[in-house]
């Protein structure tokens, strides 16, 4: 067995070792077909190519046995560097001529090779993909029109077999087109379930760095905030137990943003609604809530959660700044030329000088900056009395990056 050379990347492909294309996984499904589908065409062609000869037709047997010689010569040219792409359709050239002789040796529309034709398609396709497919397919289509055609003006073509013989070779030939449809079928079943896997992994690997970020810029940095004022002197129990809240509401946001059902955000508003209520009332704050949602479908959990933290933040905001008496949310959509989100926080409390805008501290920036990660924007009013919070974002999301 060969052994890897350490300064070129290879992969193992059964005793033997291969170039790899590093990032390019189709292509590798690609190579591994073709050599799958080589190992099977060779002792194809030259069982067909013996049968053939011994029968009583030589050149067809001649015309199989290349078939078996481009087929044995494929492995070699992949490893020296020639691709799946350019292998597979010269394999499959050679077969669709090899397949024109040997029917025209053996009555032409009528021979049991002309159901190799229905044959190349499938082949090209897993090795070289739905490209290379429809160009032999449309090529096979031509022979088959080709032979059918001569039949019909009468065309006499050569039959070096009895009509047993014949129908003997017509059932091989059918049977083996039918037990390559079906290694080619577990082949191309292989490689969906490899990329099903690949893609699980990929969304998987998403989620793990979206939870990292939220955990390390959510509830981390709020225990790291909690941290240096209870070392400073300047952390009371009041502020403490505020923080500690802050902290358990990120938590359950994560968690939420986690469900594995597909929940629409009137719903995940419902619930941070169920959440900020008791708060609003022991605070003394009248909370009003007015969702109108029901054309918007789920969006992905990350992006979800840009959502909820902006609403949570702006409404944590009036209750601990603003020393409001009224706080009302309402979430609508824009009707055109796509429905946007438009989600509104205002205040009655001390809001600020409408010719003297604030200066938006740390904790508003970042909360622009989820806004972004939307597509959208987040806007500061005066509302005369309060303050006025409008988060505007696209409905058609991607999945949000990490928070």
């Amino acid at each position: 067995m060969t052994e890897p050379d350490r300064e070129s990347p290879l992969i193992k492909v059964g005793d033997r070792f291969l170039p790899e294309r590093p990032g390019d996984p189709q292509e590798l499904r690609r190579l591994r077909a073709s050599i799958l589908q080589g190992l099977f065409g060779f002792v194809f062609a030259v069982s067909f190519g013996c049968l053939y000869g011994f029968l009583g037709s030589p050149w067809s047997g001649v015309a199989i046995a290349a078939i078996a010689v481009g087929v044995a010569v494929a492995p070699f040219a992949l490893r020296r560097g020639v691709t799946p792409f350019v292998v597979g359709n010269a394999t499959i050239g050679i077969t669709y001529l090899a397949t024109f002789v040997v029917a025209s040796r053996s009555g032409g529309f009528s021979s049991p090779a002309i159901v190799w034709c229905f044959l190349l398609p499938l082949t090209t396709y897993v090795a070289c993909g739905s490209r290379s497919a429809l160009v032999w397919a449309g090529l096979a289509s031509l022979q088959l029109a080709l032979f059918f055609g001569a039949q019909l003006a009468g065309v006499q073509f050569a039959n070096d077999f009895s009509p047993g013989l014949l129908a003997l070779l017509t059932i091989s030939s059918n049977a083996g087109v039918l037990f390559a449809t079906v290694m080619v079928l577990f082949v191309v079943d292989g490689a969906r379930q490899a990329s099903e896997r690949a893609i699980r992994q990929a969304q998987q690997a998403l989620e793990r760095e979206r939870l990292l970020g939220d955990m390390h810029d959510g509830v981390g940095s709020q225990l790291l905030g909690l941290i240096a004022q209870a070392r400073a002197g300047k952390l009371g129990g009041e502020q403490l137990v505020s923080g500690l809240e802050g902290c358990l509401d990120d938590v359950r946001l994560i968690v939420n943003s986690l469900d594995p059902v597909d929940r629409p955000l009137e719903t995940a508003l419902g619930e941070l609604r169920a959440r900020e209520a008791p708060r609003c009332e022991a605070a003394g704050v009248e909370l009003s809530w007015s969702c109108e949602l029901g054309r918007l479908p789920s969006w992905p959990p990350g992006s979800t959660l840009q959502v909820l933290r902006v609403a949570q933040e702006l409404l944590t905001n009036a209750l601990r700044h603003a020393r409001a008496r009224h706080v009302s949310l309402r979430a609508s959509l824009t009707d055109a030329p796509q429905p946007w989100l438009v989600l509104e926080i205002r205040d009655d409390g001390v809001g600020f000088d409408a010719a003297r805008p604030p200066k938006l501290g740390r904790g508003l920036k970042s909360l622009r900056g989820r806004a972004r990660k939307l597509g959208g924007s987040l806007e500061f009013s005066a509302a005369d009395p309060g303050t006025r919070a409008v988060l505007r974002c696209p409905t058609a999301l991607e999945p949000s990056p990490p928070a």
